[in-house]
C-alpha cells in the first residue's frame, strides 16, 4: 500500500520506473488508484526483490542516520552524495573537514564512496550532510546546530538617520 498521491513516483515518466522494477525482479506489478500494489511472481525471491525495489523508492531520509554512497557531482561549494537510489544530499565544503579546504576536489571526486551522516532536511526536502568521521568527533548539540541554517535576519530597513537636510 502506497499513498495515492505518490503513485506517479512508482510509475515514473512514461512508466519507466515500474517497467525497470518489473524487469529487474522478473515480476508483474499492478497499482490501483487507491494505492494498493499487487506483486505477482514465479517465486518468493522474485516477489521479495520487487517489494524491496518499491520500498527503496519511498524510503525516507532520517536525521542522524549514516549512509555510504558515491559522489555524484562536485561543485565549488560541496559535493552531492547519493544516499540511496533517487535521493541525494549536499555535503557542504565546510562539513568535510575541521580545517579549511581550498577545493572540494582536494578531498573527493565524482565516483568516490563516502560515508556521511544526515544533519538536517529542510522544508523543500533538501538533505544536508556532514562527513561521518567529522560527525563522530562532534557533540550531538553542535551537530544539531550545524544542521540548522543560521537565520541572521536582515533584509529589513536600516536605521534611517539621514544626515542630509530635508528638501521642501
Amino acid at each position: 500500500q502506497i499513498s495515492p498521491d505518490r503513485i506517479g513516483e512508482l510509475i515514473g515518466p512514461g512508466g519507466k520506473v515500474i517497467r525497470s522494477i518489473i524487469e529487474k525482479s522478473k515480476s508483474e506489478i499492478n497499482v490501483e488508484d487507491d494505492g494498493s500494489v499487487t506483486i505477482a511472481a514465479m517465486n518468493k525471491d522474485q516477489a521479495e526483490h520487487a517489494k524491496r525495489l518499491i520500498e527503496e523508492i519511498f524510503r525516507e531520509v532520517e536525521v542522524g542516520q549514516s549512509y555510504t554512497g558515491p559522489v555524484k557531482r562536485v561543485t565549488d561549494f560541496g559535493a552531492f552524495i547519493e544516499l540511496f537510489p533517487g535521493k541525494d544530499g549536499l555535503l557542504h565544503i565546510s562539513k568535510m573537514s575541521r580545517t579549511r579546504i581550498q577545493s572540494v576536489r582536494d578531498v573527493m571526486d565524482v565516483g568516490d564512496e563516502v560515508t556521511v551522516s544526515v544533519i538536517g532536511v529542510d522544508a523543500l526536502g533538501k538533505v544536508n550532510l556532514i562527513l561521518k568521521e567529522l560527525a563522530d568527533t562532534m557533540s550531538p548539540e553542535s551537530l544539531q546546530e550545524s544542521g540548522e541554517r543560521n537565520n541572521r535576519g536582515g533584509g529589513g530597513r536600516r536605521n534611517n538617520n539621514d544626515h542630509r537636510s530635508k528638501r521642501r
